[in-house]
Formats: structure tokens, C-alpha cells, sequence
């Protein structure tokens, strides 16, 4: 999971959504993991992530809407 988060962290750094956050490169990279951990979590069952390869340096984060989430 750690690669897979440095590459979502890179891909989002300088977008400007999540520099509104933070102005401070390593604080913003810590927000995008701990946001793209906590929609994983919530979605978990809705989630499908696909990798190019076991390097990781690509990711697709797919929402599959027609399953319905359970909720706890």
C-alpha cells in the first residue's frame, strides 16, 4: 500500500485542491495519503483499484456505483 500511496501523492501534489490545504509540500503529501486512505476505507466494497504492474507506476481507482455500500 505505501507505493501505491507515494504514487497518488505525486500525482495530486501541486493540484491546486489539495494545495489549499497546505502550502508545506510534506504536510500536503501527508493529507493526500491520509484522504485517499479514508475514501478506501469508506468505499471498500466499491472500490476497484488496478495497478499497470507490481511497480506501480500507474494507478486507476474505479467506483463501481451498482454495489450498495453496508453501512455499520
Amino acid at each position: 500500500m505505501e507505493l501505491f500511496e507515494e504514487v497518488l501523492a505525486e500525482a495530486f501534489i501541486n493540484d491546486p485542491l489539495f494545495i489549499e490545504l497546505s502550502k508545506n509540500v510534506q504536510k500536503r503529501k501527508k493529507y493526500i495519503i491520509e484522504i485517499t486512505r479514508m475514501g478506501i476505507e469508506v468505499g471498500s466494497e466499491q472500490v476497484e483499484i488496478y495497478a499497470t504492474s507490481d511497480k506501480h507506476e500507474g494507478i486507476a481507482i474505479w467506483v463501481d456505483t451498482s454495489k450498495k455500500r453496508k453501512m455499520k
